[in-house]
């Protein structure tokens, strides 16, 4: 839900969630990252590459794929 707006509250609130302990919420605030398209996200999402879990990764790779237009 937070990935549909652009407020600023929703990207705060989104980079904060990659820090999450479950690995379900980190997934899903990259998913709503890389919907929103801003590029504060990059350096956050950039971290959450090293992430112990596959989908994580994969989901900032691909956040991180449609903010930077790769």
């Amino acid at each position: 839900m937070l990935g549909k707006g652009k407020s600023e509250t929703a990207i705060e609130l989104l980079i904060n969630a990659l820090k999450d302990d479950h690995p379900a919420v980190r997934r899903t605030a990259a998913l709503g990252l890389g919907k929103i398209g801003d590029k504060r996200a990059c350096e956050p999402l950039m971290q959450a590459l090293d992430d112990s879990e596959e989908l994580v990764r994969r989901a900032s790779q691909g956040a991180l794929s449609r903010i930077i237009g790769e």
